[in-house]
């Protein structure tokens, strides 16, 4: 074979092994994009109303009655976000949005959106959904979204929490008053040697679900958002579409700040 003809068959091979990497790669995506879609439909985001709202506590900082990184008394008052909720966007972020990152996913939405058939876009391409991170308002009726939702935090802090808690027949609450612990529907304290998160699904009128992640401390609210994400396809061939409530337990955050990833199912309820 002469030199010319070794030089053909070299790049023709290194030709099929390009193509047969981006062949490769764009299966890996779509089938990323498709798995993101079947997560979008079980959090209730919809083609018609691709949003997800996320509300987070609002905590009110007195004067004088936080400290700065110095530890010295600060003079602010006012509304704060807890840094525990706020961590946990990226969490939902990468979730949602990770799929679609990088140059050759962008790219391949592009030579998607060149496809002529609109059926076919809509199956190979990734579903548009906007996720929109919202406060709480201190005790004030606010109008609450048509669309998929999260609450985060506890009705104590959380007014939306509180609000769906309190209008959606839901499978666990908070105790009365003081009572800092998670009840089932009869009243039953749900005890642990620790933290308690609820993970709960309640379904509105509208078709919408709400989804609520509050725990008695950091670690029950971080590790139900947590689990919700992290479990999800479980979730989904456990209860499908219906409500459901997980109660989880977990290490108290002093103790253990990084213990919100190793939950322990306390009781599961669905109807």
């Amino acid at each position: 074979m002469t030199f010319g003809g070794v030089l053909e068959n070299i790049v023709a091979d290194v030709i099929f092994l390009v193509a047969l990497t981006v062949i490769a790669t764009a299966l890996v995506v779509v089938t990323r994009w498709q798995t993101r879609a079947r997560l979008l439909r079980f959090l209730g985001c919809r083609s018609d109303t691709p949003l997800l709202f996320v509300f987070f506590s609002t905590l009110v900082v007195r004067q004088f009655g936080s400290m700065g990184f110095d530890g010295v008394a600060r003079s602010y008052s006012g509304p704060a976000v807890p840094e525990a909720e706020y961590l946990l966007a990226r969490t939902i972020s990468d979730a949602i949005e990770a799929p679609s990152r990088g140059l050759f996913a962008r790219l391949l939405v592009l030579a998607i959106q060149r496809i002529p058939w609109d059926r076919t876009k809509r199956w190979l391409g990734p579903q548009e959904v906007e996720v929109r991170y919202e406060l709480s308002h201190l005790q004030v009726p606010v109008p609450l979204p048509d669309a998929a939702t999260i609450c985060l935090g506890s009705p104590g802090y959380n007014y939306v929490t509180h609000t769906y808690l309190s209008t959606l027949n839901p499978l666990l609450a908070f105790g009365p008053g003081s009572n800092p612990g998670i009840v089932d529907e009869k009243g039953t304290l749900i005890t642990y040697a620790g933290d308690v998160g609820m993970l709960q699904r309640l379904g509105r009128d509208d078709g919408f679900p709400v989804y609520i992640a509050a725990g008695l401390g950091v670690n029950g609210t971080r590790g139900a958002l947590k689990h919700l994400f992290a479990s999800w396809r479980q979730l989904e061939k456990r209860f499908g579409n219906a409500d459901f409530a997980l109660a989880l337990g977990f290490p108290w955050f002093p103790q253990d700040p990084f213990g919100s990833h190793h939950p322990v199912e306390l009781l599961a309820l669905s109807r």
